[in-house]
């Protein structure tokens, strides 16, 4: 399920549904974005399995907001204390609360954060280590939550990897990535054989050029370190990471193909025995987008026939 950008284009302000496990299966229920200009760098996240949740995010450049809306309802349903595009995000307490941090605001690079739920006022979370942007997060369970890269307020793109404990309200530092990264993807993988959770971080820019890397890192010996993935095809920002309900895969939404400058690719990364492969799936977006938002949805929240 996608917004975003597409060029000149208006139709990235629908939203559209994909069936990730038949492609055959055409999905026509359709969300459009309450924001007629659409929006791009936004929190996002799915609450409690039923309400698509989006908050900031670049309007028009380079103007940010702090609205937050619900898809499928016309009206801003919450504002955030400030306004931040390309903040990160992930889902907490019970699935009812978006936890947006970090971000560009109107004073540059954040190391504030939000707890946000629609219809109420937010509440400012736990400051961060470090200003960020255009980091991204992976919540590896109910405890441990993964702060990788970004773009900070000294203008360094960081090979940081902060942990925050949820229970004990602490941080500690994980191990560095091998290249500096910001406006990269990132996701959590369940190995198909050992059954440890894999991060998996791919793509963005570096110091001075795209990244078509990815790296991987094994949970339970975070002692190792990051180590090399497969690459992409190309060096590729901005897309959208969507792991399964059972964590066995992650989708990389939005990919370019060649000649593009706006992604309808999808492309799927599974883990076995700690070694990771990328394979592009035959299902796509109907429209090209850049910086897109996709998350999961239950089947109830759909319209979808098969061929």
């Amino acid at each position: 399920m996608t917004t975003g950008h597409a060029g000149s284009s208006s139709e990235a302000t629908v939203s559209e549904i994909i069936d990730l496990e038949d492609a055959s299966n055409k999905c026509e229920h359709y969300f459009p974005f309450p924001n007629p200009d659409g929006v791009v760098g936004a929190a996002y996240g799915l609450l409690e399995g039923k309400t698509p949740f989006v908050c900031g995010g670049e309007v028009d450049f380079p103007l940010s907001t702090r609205n937050c809306y619900v898809l499928g309802k016309d009206d801003v349903q919450a504002e955030m204390q400030i306004k931040r595009k390309y903040p990160a995000s992930i889902v907490i307490k019970q699935q009812t609360t978006l936890w947006v941090t970090g971000g560009d605001g109107s004073q540059g690079p954040q190391d504030t954060s939000e707890y946000v739920q629609p219809g109420q006022d937010p509440i400012f979370g736990p400051t961060l280590p470090k200003e960020m942007h255009m980091h991204c997060m992976i919540k590896l369970n109910d405890s441990l939550v993964f702060f990788i890269g970004g773009y900070n307020g000294d203008h360094v793109v960081s090979d940081r990897t902060d942990i925050f404990n949820l229970d004990t309200k602490k941080w500690s530092r994980g191990p560095s990535l091998l290249i500096n990264r910001y406006i990269h993807t990132c996701g959590k993988v369940k190995d198909q054989e050992t059954n440890d959770d894999i991060l998996i971080v791919t793509g963005g820019r570096g110091l001075s050029e795209g990244l078509k890397s990815t790296e991987i890192l094994v949970s339970s010996r975070l002692e190792d370190g990051w180590q090399w993935g497969p690459d992409l095809p190309k060096a590729i920002t901005s897309m959208a990471g969507v792991e399964s309900f059972d964590s066995s895969a992650l989708f990389l939404v939005g990919a370019p193909a060649e000649g593009n400058d706006y992604g309808s690719l999808i492309y799927k990364m599974t883990c076995k025995n700690e070694v990771c492969s990328m394979e592009t799936m035959d299902q796509k977006l109907s429209v090209p987008r850049g910086s897109p938002l996709a998350m999961l949805v239950p089947d109830s929240m759909t319209n979808c026939t098969y061929n």
